[in-house]
C-alpha cells in the first residue's frame, strides 16, 4: 500500500471552552517498537473511496471480481455445498457454491436465516452525528485534530480526511446534549467565548418566548441546565440541507475580517450582538411555487472573487407540540404528533387546539366571496332552483313523509341558490320531458368540469421500414384530480375531513397495558410518515401555512352492464381518506366521486391487427394485450397532468371548513382493483411467472404460501421498476421485433415485466411515490369471490366423489334452504340449489360461509369430518378478523 495513500493518526489539539484559544494536545495512540511477532503497529488511516480500488484490483489477481447492485436473498445447505439465491436488480438467480462465507453483517440475511443472536445495548446518554463538510475561514492547522468542549458538553472534533477532493476537506464529529450550541459557539465570531450551553438556552428562551404568546404559559416550559435541555431537544427535529459535502462559512460583521485577522480576541469583547438571521437556502428553481405567493421572492446571495462569503446552512428547529387526549370511558385516547388546528369530531376540546392564525391571501388565490356565488346547475336545468326541486320529488319516498318535508325546506327552500322568481313558468312534465330527451340529439354536456379526450396509441407494425400506426381511441372522459379535491373541500362534507394524522391507543382496564389501535387511514403509519415528510418540507416563499394531506383512494373496476350483449363501462372511482370509513360504507353519504370513464379498445382493433404483414395468432393476442396496457397508462398521463404533479410538490391553497387557508398536499396512498386490473396497474403479465404485482415471489415457491419464510420474502423481494430497460425493450418493438419475442422478453428481464411505461412510476416516483405499495389486497375478489369459492366448490366435489355423492349434495342443499335469515340483510335466505352457485354475489359466498360449520357437519366419514370441520372453522374465524373494522397490535 503507498504511504501517500495513507494518513498517520494525528496528534488532538484541544481549546479552552468555548474559544480559538490553544490549550492541550494529546495522542490517540501510543508509540510501540516493532517487533516479529507485530511487525507493523502503527495504526494508518485511509478514505473508503481508496481502500475499495486497492481490494478491488487485488482480487483481480485471482480473477475474483466485486458485482454490485447484488444483494443475497436466501441459501439453502446442501451435502454438496450451498445453494445461493441472489438479488440482482431485483431479478432473482441462483448460485451454487461450496463456501459461502457471512460477512453481511448484524442484520444480514445469514444471522437472520441461521437465526443467530446479537447481543448488545442501545447507549442513550451517548450521542453522535457525523458528516462530511467543507470549513472555510477559521484557521484550523490541518495537522492536527481539533477539539471544542469537552465530554459532559458536547465536544466538536475537527478531523483532516483527504487531500484529493478540490477543497480542504475535514470530518466532524458531534458528541453530547449540546450540539447546535458548542457549533455556534466554534464557527459564529459574534457568540465566540460564550458557553455552548448558554447559547443553546439562550435560543430555547426565544423560541419558548414566542411559543408561550400563542399557545399558553400551560403548555410550554423553559429549560435551564443540562438534563432538561436533553428533555427539551427531543421535542424538536434538526433538518439540516445538506449535500455529501457542504459549505459552512463563518461570516464576519460589517467592518471585521475573518476571525484570525480580526486583532482582537473574542473574548476580549464586553458585549455581543444578538446572532443574526441566517441567510435562506433558497429551493432550486424548479420547486419555485410562483403561482401561490403573489410576494417578492428573496434575491439568492451571489458570491464572487471580491465580496466575502456570506452563506451558512440553516438549522431548521421544527417544534412538535404534541398533545395526547385523555382515555375515554372504553378507553381509547387519540395521540397527535402535533397539536391540531382542527377536529370535526369535537373529541378535542377548542382550548386544546392549536392557533392557526389565517394569512392575508392575495386574490389570486383567495378568488371572489364563495358565498355570494351561485353553482352552474347541471345540465339539463336551466338554473339550481329546478335542478333541487326535481331532485327532492324524484329521490326519497313516493310517499311523503314528515322527514321528506323536513328534506324540502333545508335542501330545496333554504338553499343559498334558491330563487323563487326562477319558479315562474315552472312546469313538472316539461322538465322531466327535458330529461327524459337528454343525450338524444345534439352534443353531451359534461357537469363539473368533465373532460373528453382521444387518447392516441401507436401500434407496431412488426416491420423496421414501416412506422408505427396511430390509432385514436376515443371515450375518454374525466373530472381533472385538482377540481375533484378543490370541489369536495368547498363541500359541506370536508367539514368532517381530518386534517391531521393521530395515532388512537386503547388502555386496558385490567393491566393497564397501552395497544396501538389501527382503524382509519388517518391513523395509519403511511399518512404519519407522510405528514411527517412535510413538516421536513421547507416552506413555499412567502408562505407560512400549514401543510396538511388530501389522502387518495383510488377504485376501478370494468364491468359488464347487462346480462345479455356487450354493454361495459371501467369507472374510476375516487375516495378522500380524510373521512371517516364509516361515512364511507353509508349508501348517500356522497363519500364516492367518479371521476372517469376509462375506454376499451375497440372492437374493430383486430382488424388493424390482421392488416400487419407476417402476424401470427399469438403475437396478434401478445399485441392486443400490449395495446390494451399502453392505453390504460396513457388515460393514467391525463389523470396526472402537469396541474397534479404541481400540487403533489407544491400544494395548492385552499379554504377549509373551519374558514382558515392551508396548504393542501394530494397523496395517493390506495389503489383497490381486482387481479386483472393490478396487473395493468402494476405493468406485469397477467399470472406470470412473478405473478404478484408487489413482489418478485416466483409461481414456484407458491406452497410455501401461509408460512414463515413466504412472509419474509415478500418483505425482502418487493418489486423495483427500471424505466431504461422498459425503454430500450419498447424501441426494439417499434423497430420491427414482437412484443413476445425473445430480445424483447431479455430485455425487460425476470419479474414478469411487460414492455408499457408504468405512468405511476415515471410521473410520481421521482416525488418519492411507490406504485406498487398502493395496491391493497381486494378482499372481496381475492377471498369471498377468490379462495372461499374454490374452496367451497372443492369440498362439493369431494361430497360428489364419496359413495352416495348425489344424496350428500342434496342433504347439504336441503339444510342450506332451512337456515333463517338473521337481522336486517345480514344473512339472507338461501336459495333451494346453493351448491350449484349460480348468480351468487360476493355476500351470499359470505353468507355460506358464515353458516358452512353446521351445514357440513356429518357429511363427510368421521375420520375425514372433524378435518374439514376445523377447518371451515379457521377459514371463517380468520374472515371475521379481516373484516374488523378496527384492529390492535393483539387482534393483528
Amino acid at each position: 500500500m503507498s504511504q501517500k495513500s495513507t494518513k498517520p493518526v494525528l496528534t488532538i489539539r484541544s481549546y479552552k471552552h468555548g474559544t480559538m484559544e490553544f490549550a492541550t494536545e494529546s495522542l490517540v495512540t501510543w508509540h510501540v517498537e516493532p517487533t516479529p511477532t507485530i511487525p507493523f503497529h502503527v495504526p494508518k488511516l485511509i478514505g473508503q473511496q481508496l481502500l475499495d480500488v486497492i481490494l478491488r484490483r487485488h482480487l483481480e489477481k485471482f480473477s475474483c471480481s466485486v458485482e454490485m447492485g447484488t444483494e443475497l436473498h436466501s441459501f439453502e445447505q446442501s451435502g454438496e455445498g450451498v445453494m445461493t439465491v441472489l438479488a440482482k436488480n431485483g431479478i432473482l438467480e441462483t448460485f451454487d457454491t461450496k463456501w459461502m462465507v457471512g460477512a453481511d453483517g448484524a442484520k444480514g440475511v445469514v444471522r437472520i436465516q441461521l437465526g443467530l443472536t446479537f447481543l448488545g445495548e442501545t447507549r442513550d446518554d451517548i450521542r453522535m452525528v457525523m458528516g462530511d463538510i467543507h470549513l472555510h475561514g477559521v484557521g484550523l492547522d490541518r495537522a492536527y485534530w481539533h477539539r471544542f468542549g469537552t465530554i459532559k458538553r458536547g465536544p466538536l472534533v475537527f478531523n483532516s480526511l483527504t487531500d484529493e477532493i478540490g477543497v480542504p476537506a475535514v470530518l466532524w464529529i458531534f458528541f453530547g446534549y449540546s450540539i447546535l450550541g458548542t457549533a455556534r459557539a466554534s464557527l459564529l465570531p459574534e457568540v465566540a467565548g460564550q458557553d455552548p450551553d448558554v447559547i443553546l438556552e439562550e435560543e430555547l428562551t426565544e423560541q419558548h418566548a414566542l411559543l408561550l404568546g400563542q399557545y399558553g404559559e400551560e403548555y410550554m416550559r423553559i429549560a435551564s441546565d443540562d438534563d432538561i435541555i436533553a428533555q427539551e431537544l427531543d421535542i424538536f427535529d434538526v433538518a439540516m440541507s445538506t449535500e455529501d459535502a457542504c459549505d459552512i462559512t463563518a461570516v464576519p460583521e460589517h467592518g471585521q475580517n475573518d476571525l484570525a485577522d480580526s486583532g482582537q480576541h473574542p473574548s476580549q469583547r464586553t458585549s455581543r450582538p444578538a446572532p443574526r438571521n441566517f441567510v435562506d437556502i433558497l429551493p432550486a428553481d424548479e420547486d419555485i411555487n410562483l403561482s401561490d405567493s403573489p410576494g417578492d421572492y428573496p434575491s439568492r446571495v451571489t458570491e464572487t472573487h471580491n465580496s466575502p462569503p456570506r452563506r451558512i446552512l440553516r438549522v431548521l428547529l421544527m417544534l412538535r407540540d404534541s398533545l395526547q387526549t385523555a382515555f375515554n370511558v372504553i378507553g381509547l385516547c387519540r395521540q397527535y404528533p402535533g397539536r391540531p388546528s382542527f377536529e370535526p369530531d369535537n373529541y378535542v376540546p377548542s382550548t386544546l387546539l392549536a392557533d392557526s392564525c389565517p394569512m392575508t391571501i392575495g386574490t389570486d388565490i383567495q378568488g371572489p366571496d364563495s358565498s355570494s356565488r351561485v353553482s352552474v346547475p347541471p345540465h339539463p336545468f336551466s338554473n339550481m332552483t329546478v335542478y333541487r326541486l326535481m331532485t327532492w320529488m324524484n329521490s326519497g319516498s313516493h310517499q311523503k313523509y314528515e322527514a321528506e318535508i323536513t328534506c324540502l325546506v333545508k335542501d330545496v327552500i333554504q338553499a343559498r341558490d334558491f330563487n323563487p322568481k326562477d319558479l315562474d313558468g315552472f312546469s313538472v312534465k316539461r322538465s322531466l320531458h327535458a330529461l327524459d330527451n337528454n343525450g338524444k340529439k345534439g352534443p353531451v354536456i359534461f357537469p363539473d368540469d368533465w373532460l373528453e379526450k382521444d387518447v392516441a396509441l401507436d401500434i407496431p407494425s412488426k416491420s423496421k421500414d414501416d412506422q408505427a400506426r396511430s390509432l385514436n381511441i376515443s371515450g375518454f372522459h374525466y373530472w381533472p384530480l385538482i377540481s375533484v379535491i378543490r370541489s369536495v373541500f368547498a363541500d359541506i362534507q370536508a367539514s368532517m375531513f381530518h386534517l391531521f394524522p393521530f395515532k388512537r391507543l386503547w388502555k386496558d382496564p385490567l393491566d393497564g397495558h397501552q395497544e396501538r389501535v389501527f382503524d382509519e387511514l388517518y391513523t395509519s403509519d403511511s399518512w404519519l410518515e407522510a405528514q411527517e415528510d412535510l413538516y421536513k418540507q421547507p416552506k413555499e416563499p412567502g408562505c407560512s401555512l400549514e401543510h396538511v394531506i388530501a389522502g387518495l383512494m383510488f377504485f376501478s373496476d370494468a364491468t359488464h352492464l347487462a346480462t345479455f350483449g356487450t354493454a361495459k363501462a371501467w369507472p374510476l372511482y375516487l375516495y378522500f381518506g380524510n373521512l371517516t370509513k364509516y361515512a364511507h360504507s353509508a349508501p348517500k353519504s356522497g363519500a364516492c366521486h367518479l371521476v372517469g370513464f376509462l375506454p376499451s379498445l375497440p372492437d374493430n382493433i383486430k382488424d388493424v391487427f390482421s392488416s400487419l404483414p407476417h402476424i401470427s395468432k399469438s403475437s396478434m393476442a401478445a399485441l392486443h394485450a400490449h395495446c390494451r396496457r399502453d392505453l390504460f397508462h396513457a388515460c393514467w398521463k391525463h389523470l396526472l397532468d402537469a396541474e397534479f404533479l404541481h400540487a403533489y410538490r407544491h400544494g395548492i391553497v385552499l379554504r377549509c371548513p373551519d374558514g382558515i387557508f392551508r396548504r393542501v398536499f394530494p397523496r395517493i396512498f390506495t389503489y383497490s382493483a381486482d387481479y386483472p386490473e393490478k396487473v395493468l396497474i402494476a405493468t406485469i403479465k397477467d399470472m406470470g411467472a412473478c405473478p404478484c404485482p408487489c413482489c418478485l415471489m416466483p409461481k414456484v415457491s407458491f406452497d410455501f404460501l401461509g408460512l414463515w419464510k413466504d412472509m419474509q420474502d415478500h418483505v425482502t423481494t418487493l418489486r423495483t421498476y427500471c424505466l431504461e430497460r422498459i425503454i430500450q425493450a419498447r424501441g426494439f418493438i417499434y423497430g420491427g421485433n414482437t412484443v413476445n419475442g425473445s430480445k424483447v422478453q431479455a430485455t425487460v428481464g425476470g419479474g414478469s415485466w411487460v414492455p408499457t411505461v408504468n405512468t405511476f412510476v415515471e410521473r410520481l416516483a421521482p416525488l418519492g411515490f411507490d406504485a406498487f405499495r398502493m395496491l391493497v389486497v381486494d378482499f372481496m375478489h381475492e377471498c369471498e369471490l377468490g379462495t372461499w369459492k374454490a374452496l367451497f366448490t372443492h369440498l362439493i366435489r369431494l361430497l360428489y366423489a364419496l359413495p352416495g355423492g348425489d344424496r350428500l349434495v342434496a342433504s347439504l342443499d336441503y339444510r342450506f334452504c332451512h337456515i333463517p335469515s338473521y337481522g336486517n340483510g345480514v344473512i339472507r335466505k338461501f336459495s333451494d340449489n346453493t351448491s350449484e352457485m349460480k348468480r351468487l354475489a360476493a355476500r351470499d359466498f359470505e353468507d355460506i360461509l358464515q353458516c358452512a360449520m353446521p351445514v357440513f357437519e356429518g357429511l363427510f366419514p368421521a375420520e375425514h369430518d372433524a378435518i374439514v370441520q376445523l377447518l371451515l372453522y379457521r377459514f371463517a374465524q380468520w374472515h371475521a378478523l379481516a373484516k374488523l373494522r378496527m384492529h390492535s397490535d393483539a387482534t393483528l
